[in-house]
Parts: structure tokens; C-alpha cells; sequence
């Protein structure tokens, strides 16, 4: 209970501190992919809002965006487009807080319960990770929304699927960079939607309960753009109610649709910059 009331507290006020409505928090609260994470207990409303104060309070509140982005230390590979973000935005005070955070948290740990853990983590929980990835489509994956995934899924064997990501990861970067190099002054939502799904997209290994922040963000503008928001965010929802099915019994599309939100959301930071410059 009381992790559960943690994180839902983290993921309100982070969700609220950059712009979300309450109402599209609710919505995201009891999204599908909400629901999983609190029905297994996993830690997608403490990453979320991490990821949430990461990206949506850089210009804002750089130091509180670098706390949070070192915070994702908890679970690193979430954080890898977060230093091209900082550096694409030259918010070098983001980036410098983000390192301090990330380094003193793992000193802290060594100092409180000793090196085992991180010896542990390494030699034990990356080798879990790796044979699960490597396990036989549909195995342990068919809640992954990755390029390595999808990959996978469609008959790729391990070494084709990684060079999807490899080169997914890659082109994440590239337009991650594109959309943070100039400041922005538009409606910071378009952004960060379209950020959060190329950080997904960067990264072999994230479960639909990773995607919480997309879940509250995706309601906050469709709230503002009816016309296709709340249709996309429908679709969201009614894919991730039955994804893990879908997977199972087909192939991936998790990836897929990130695409298509990232798409969206590039388009529309795209639009509004050339409006602002107008």
C-alpha cells in the first residue's frame, strides 16, 4: 500500500508540475497500462515521473529536470536520450545535476549495503535480462514495446534484431537532438510526447507498464487537440488492453505505434516552432 501510494503521489505531482490537467492524469491513472503496473507492483508510476520532471521542466527548472534524470538510475536504460536532450538544449546545468545525482546515488548505495548489490546487478540481473531477450519469440516478451521486440516477433533472429535497435536507437538520437537544439516556445506537450516515445524507441528492453508519463501526456493533448488526440490516445488504450494477447498469439506492434506517436508529436512541435518564427 504504501508503495503503491508513493508512487502514485510522485506521478501526480510531476504529471501536474509540467502542465498535465488533472483530469488527463486521472485518465492516465486508470489506463490499461496503469493498471498492469499496479496489479504486479512494478515501479512505472516512480519512473514516469522521473522521466515526466526529466524532460518537462528543462527550461523551467533545470536543476529539478537534472534531480530526476539522475534519479532514473533506478532503472538507467530509460534515461539514454535524456544527456542528447540536455546537451541538444545546451542546458548544461540539467546535464551537470543529472551526473552528480546518478553518481552520488550509486556512491550512496555502495556506502549503505556495500558492493554486492551492484556486483549482483551486473553478473546476475544484466545476464536475466540478456536471456530473456534471447529466449524464443513469444517468451518473456510479449509485454516489450521495443524495435528488438518487433523485430523478433516477426522471425528476426537475435543478431538482425539487434541491429533494428541498434539502428533504431540511432535514428532516436538524430530526431531527439533535432527536436531540443532550439528553444522552444511552444506548447511543451508536443515535445515531450514525442520525446517520450523516442526514449522508448532507444532502448531494447521497456514493458507497456513503463509507459505511464506517455499514457498522461497522450490524454493532455488530446484534450487540446480533439481532432486526433483523443482518437490516438483510444487507440492507446484499447491496444495496451489487450497487447500482451495480441503479441502472444501474433507479433509485436508496440514499437509500431510508438512510431506513430512520435510521428504525431514531432509533427506538431514542428508546426507550432514554425508559427512561433512566423
Amino acid at each position: 500500500m504504501v508503495w503503491t501510494v508513493a508512487g502514485l503521489t510522485a506521478f501526480i505531482f510531476a504529471a501536474r508540475r509540467v502542465g498535465v490537467p488533472l483530469a488527463a492524469v486521472a485518465l492516465a491513472m486508470v489506463s490499461p497500462v496503469s493498471l498492469y503496473g499496479l496489479a504486479i507492483g512494478q515501479n512505472g508510476f516512480f519512473t514516469s515521473a522521473l522521466l515526466l520532471l526529466s524532460l518537462g521542466c528543462v527550461e523551467a527548472s533545470p536543476i529539478l529536470a537534472g534531480l530526476g534524470a539522475g534519479a532514473l538510475i533506478i532503472k538507467p536504460h530509460l534515461a539514454m536520450l535524456l544527456p542528447v536532450c540536455f546537451l541538444a538544449a545546451r542546458n548544461y546545468t540539467a546535464f551537470v545535476v543529472a551526473a552528480v545525482t546518478a553518481g552520488g546515488m550509486g556512491l550512496s548505495s555502495v556506502l549503505f549495503f556495500g558492493p554486492a548489490t551492484w556486483v549482483y546487478f551486473i553478473y546476475h540481473e544484466l545476464a536475466v535480462a540478456g536471456t530473456i531477450m534471447s529466449r524464443p519469440w513469444p517468451f518473456g516478451q510479449s509485454i516489450m514495446v521495443s524495435p528488438f521486440v518487433e523485430a523478433h516477433s516477426l522471425g528476426s533472429d537475435v543478431p538482425t534484431a539487434m541491429l533494428v535497435q541498434g539502428m533504431a536507437t540511432l535514428a532516436a538520437a538524430v530526431l531527439t537532438w533535432r527536436l531540443w537544439r532550439r528553444r522552444w516556445t511552444g506548447n511543451p506537450l508536443a515535445r515531450l510526447l514525442a520525446t517520450l516515445a523516442l526514449a522508448f524507441l532507444s532502448v531494447p528492453h521497456d514493458c507497456i507498464y513503463d509507459l505511464s508519463a506517455m499514457a498522461a501526456v497522450l490524454a493532455a493533448y488530446g484534450m487540446r487537440d480533439p481532432r486526433y488526440g483523443l482518437e490516438i490516445f483510444a487507440a492507446f488504450c484499447l491496444l495496451m488492453a489487450v497487447y500482451a494477447l495480441l503479441s502472444f498469439f501474433t507479433f509485436s506492434t508496440g514499437a509500431m505505434f510508438l512510431v506513430v506517436v512520435a510521428a504525431y508529436g514531432a509533427s506538431e512541435a514542428r508546426l507550432q516552432f514554425a508559427n512561433s518564427t512566423t
